[in-house]
């Protein structure tokens, strides 16, 4: 059985949650390089399976960021002063976050450099 007040109350804190993200610097910049894929990817008309690319990299570098803050929030309640491993957590999750970022900077070069040299050699 489905309890929608519940589900409801859930969707009130996630929502909550996306507020306190768009606070995050980190967060804000990986949202307005999702704005410029989009805005790309609508310019250049490209595929279905490249829109696939732009919207699942950014999806996932801008959820692992939503990650990585909520570990560091964990941890600096978890260890308020300095620790070594209180360090390697958030450090790690900010590796993680990097690598997503990559992978999707990765793809929106793939897809949009040939397109761009094109329009660019298109005007000359």
């Amino acid at each position: 059985m489905i309890l929608f007040p519940k589900f409801f109350k859930s969707l009130n804190y996630a929502f909550q949650g996306l507020g306190m993200l768009l606070k995050e610097n980190n967060f804000r910049i990986h949202l307005l390089i999702f704005g410029f894929g989009l805005l790309f990817g609508w310019f250049f008309d490209i595929s279905v399976t490249e829109w696939l690319f732009v919207i699942l990299g950014n999806g996932l570098a801008i959820a692992s960021e939503g990650f990585n803050s909520a570990i560091e929030a964990v941890v600096d309640l978890a260890s308020p002063d300095f620790h070594p491993l209180a360090k390697k957590a958030k450090d790690i999750a900010a590796g993680s976050v990097w690598i997503t970022a990559m992978a999707s900077m990765i793809c929106h070069i793939i897809i949009f450099l040939p397109k761009i040299i094109n329009f660019v050699e298109s005007l000359l």
